[in-house]
């Protein structure tokens, strides 16, 4: 992929390299320096061919391009309308493109399996945090590194930099959800220590990164807050809160509650579950 966009990036700059002597003949005089001022931006392209992010490099070059010569081309409104529109979707692409890239950045089942060798039903406060909690921050810790060596040989604009902290923070809080809703067994301590445990992530996080607000803080906060609610704040609580998937709000009535309710309160819960998912399906 990497090796497709940098020949297409290459093949681009060849094409507009190609157009020059044609566009300098029907350019005016007084609007020639603009036109070299857009073929040096032009050859950046052959000189930085593994530029990152240059979508919206591209992006600008076209439009000002198109501005350019827009008293000059035969173009119809209409259409000069349909390419600015065409074309600004291009930093729309990031999001997408480097959702991948932090899929893959940190070991996001790795943190699962810490997680589940965690012992929840404990029956003190504790004082010290999980394991997992220092792997995911060394985690953290190597992808900014990784992302500092990368810089340093090759251009890395600070909006795709912050797109690929935030995908990786939003995962890792998914993840911990998820971590969380895999959980059995867990007691008043147990929640507590859910607490300490991602007060210590987001304290080391927020040293590695100026990401700010971070990315799905209160998606974890929220959950394991649900944790504390009684029967019937529960059921407003599942109504208000779709954005839990039907594993992670099941697991809620039968941890959080499924010692402090009979079957019949239970089963009308999961319900109330059956009937939020849904929608959904």
């Amino acid at each position: 992929m990497d090796f497709l966009c940098c020949f297409s990036r290459v093949f681009l700059a060849e094409q507009f390299e190609f157009l020059q002597p044609h566009l300098d003949t029907v350019m005016p005089p007084a609007k020639k320096p603009f036109l070299q001022q857009f073929y040096s931006q032009v050859r950046i392209l052959h000189k930085i061919p593994n530029f990152i992010g240059d979508f919206t490099f591209l992006y600008s070059l076209i439009i000002f391009l198109c501005n350019l010569f827009m008293g000059l081309c035969r173009l119809k409104k209409n259409n000069l309308l349909y390419l600015f529109q065409t074309v600004s979707t291009a930093s729309e692409l990031r999001k997408p493109i480097y959702w991948i890239v932090a899929a893959k950045a940190i070991d996001y089942e790795q943190m699962l399996l810490l997680m589940a060798n965690v012992k929840w039903d404990v029956k003190e406060i504790m004082s010290q945090h999980n394991i997992y909690v220092d792997s995911l921050l060394k985690e953290f810790e190597q992808f900014n590194m990784r992302l500092n060596e990368v810089s340093r040989k090759v251009r890395i604009p600070l909006p795709v930099s912050n797109i690929l902290w935030e995908h990786c923070i939003r995962l890792a809080n998914r993840t911990l959800v998820e971590g969380y809703a895999n959980v059995k067994k867990c007691s008043n301590e147990g929640r507590a220590l859910m607490q300490l445990d991602f007060q210590q992530f987001l304290m080391k996080l927020e040293k590695l990164t100026d990401i700010r607000p971070i990315p799905d803080k209160e998606f974890v906060e929220t959950y394991i807050k649900a944790y504390y609610l009684t029967e019937n704040d529960m059921e407003r609580w599942i109504k208000e809160h779709r954005e839990y998937s039907t594993k992670q709000l099941i697991n809620l009535v039968n941890v959080c509650l499924g010692s402090h309710i009979n079957k019949k309160a239970r089963q009308k819960l999961l319900a109330v579950i059956e009937d939020v998912d849904r929608p959904k399906r």
